[in-house]
């Protein structure tokens, strides 16, 4: 008779047994699993990836690759290797539907990938190209008159789709502002200054001109006064700035008669001659020149015009009688 713990050796051994030969039998059809970690050190270019896959293969036809290796990659972008196994290994040893539910992982990784790298190159496409854009101005004894137009140059059109306008003004500084989409290039077009003197910020007018322009005023907060310059003494002179010649023609006059102040030019003081100021004491207008003064030049010039006309009538006389 056969004890119980002996029977019960018996039967461990024989499931060792059959474990082993499962074993045998399961390492005889896969095969040596193919190390998958390659693909993201050694085989990161699909060329030599492919060469190694091929290889192995051939030299070891149960040399296996699990779903791993295939979402790897797919993930590393090794698009002829994947397609060469999924020919060669997969579509003969993994049902269909796992093999595509381990390529859409795959693919939906990757798309994230890519879908961040874009979102990055959008957004640094979107970063706004800074501009300085040309402006003119002029002042009067009382106010200042900006017009910024937002465009690359003065003598060109200004931006016809400007957005987020703004025009800042303290007592001391200016900031104009605004966007643009132009040819695919969104543009920030963007002027700061201090001013020359104080302004009253709270009387800040602006307004849409076409096309792309913007007309500003603001009044001085001494007035009446005029200014040196329109930038605050020792700071740069503003890009792109002009004095605005049709204003200032209409108030240099003013500018230029005026005294309350300690200095003798201002910004386009010479551009505009001013006729020479009358003597009050000059009475020589009392006493005019006898004779044609001023007009004898014109007298003696028409006195010898007719006395020509005369000798061409005598000459022409003289030829008809001859005949």
């Amino acid at each position: 008779m056969i004890s119980s713990d002996e029977l019960l050796i018996q039967i461990q051994m024989k499931a060792i047994r059959v474990i082993a030969i499962a074993f045998l039998a399961v390492s005889s059809v896969t095969g040596k699993q193919f190390d998958c970690g390659r693909f993201t050190s050694d085989l990161q270019n699909d060329e030599s990836a492919l060469e190694q896959v091929r290889n192995s293969l051939l030299e070891d036809k149960t040399t296996a690759f699990d779903m791993n290796c295939l979402k790897l990659m797919i993930q590393n972008n090794l698009f002829n290797t994947t397609e060469y196994l999924l020919q060669a290994y997969y579509f003969q040893n993994y049902p269909t539907n796992e093999i595509y539910s381990t390529v859409i992982e795959g693919v939906k990784s990757v798309r994230t990938y890519y879908d961040s790298t874009l979102a990055r190159l959008q957004a640094e496409k979107r970063k706004p190209i800074l501009m300085r854009p040309p402006f003119q101005w002029a002042q009067n004894l009382h106010s200042i008159f900006i017009e910024v137009k937002y465009a690359y140059r003065h003598d060109v059109s200004g931006c016809a789709t400007l957005q987020n306008e703004t025009v800042d003004v303290t007592n001391t500084h200016i900031l104009i502002r605004a966007f643009c989409m132009e040819q695919d290039n969104f543009l920030q077009f963007e002027v700061a200054f201090p001013f020359w003197a104080e302004v009253n910020a709270t009387t800040l007018k602006w307004e849409y001109q076409p096309v792309g322009k913007h007309y500003i005023t603001v009044e001085k907060m001494k007035r009446p006064g005029r200014w040196l310059q329109l930038h605050r003494n020792g700071t740069d002179r503003p890009p792109m700035m002009k004095l605005w010649f049709e204003n200032h023609q209409k108030f240099h006059y003013q500018l230029y008669e005026f005294e309350d102040d300690d200095f003798e030019t201002f910004e386009g003081y010479d551009l505009i001659d001013v006729p020479d100021e009358q003597d009050t004491n000059d009475m020589t207008w009392l006493f005019p020149q006898r004779g044609p003064g001023n007009f004898k030049d014109k007298v003696e010039k028409k006195n010898k015009k007719k006395s020509s006309k005369k000798n061409k009538g005598k000459n022409a006389s003289k030829k008809k009688s001859n005949q």
